[in-house]
Order: structure tokens, then sequence, then C-alpha cells
């Protein structure tokens, strides 16, 4: 966050680039969106750390009960129909 405030309110400033965010309704002509933008990244900050926890925590509960957290059925293997992400020995 910090070096994304630093590039946004003093290298494009030098560089003469301007952003602006129809989203998050932000300019950075506008000096009053400054305390905005700040506190929107400070969010969205959280809300990207709080999901990467939940991600993790779900994939090692799969990890932890045994399910194959793969796409596809590695070779020798086949998917279980009746049980998703469980997989059977392939008998040939």
């Amino acid at each position: 966050m910090e070096v994304v405030e630093r590039y946004i309110h003093n290298k494009f400033v030098e560089w003469g680039i301007r952003i602006v965010s129809i989203v998050d309704n932000a300019d950075t002509n506008v000096e009053d969106n400054k305390n905005a933008r700040q506190i929107n990244g400070l969010i969205n900050e959280w809300y990207l750390g709080d999901l990467s926890n939940n991600i993790k925590k779900s994939l090692q509960n799969r990890r932890e009960d045994g399910l194959y957290l793969g796409s596809f059925a590695p070779y020798g293997y086949i998917n279980n129909p009746e049980k998703l992400k469980e997989l059977l020995k392939e008998v040939s």
C-alpha cells in the first residue's frame, strides 16, 4: 500500500500520469479523493488477506480429509463418480 501511494502521489505526478477509477470513484486530479483512495486500498488489502487465509484453511481441511486437490485424476486412477474429489485405483 505504501509503495502504491508513493507512486500515485509522487512519481505519477512527476511523469504527468493521471489515474481515474470509475468503480472506486477516484481521480488523482481531485485532492479530496486521496483519503477515500487510501481507505479503499486498506479495506481491499484486508479483504484479500482474509480471502487468502480462508482459501489456505479450506485446502488444508481438504488435505486432512484425504481428498484429491488436482483437476484431473493422475495416471492409474479414476475419479469416484459417487464422491467428488475422491480417487479410485483404475483396474485394467
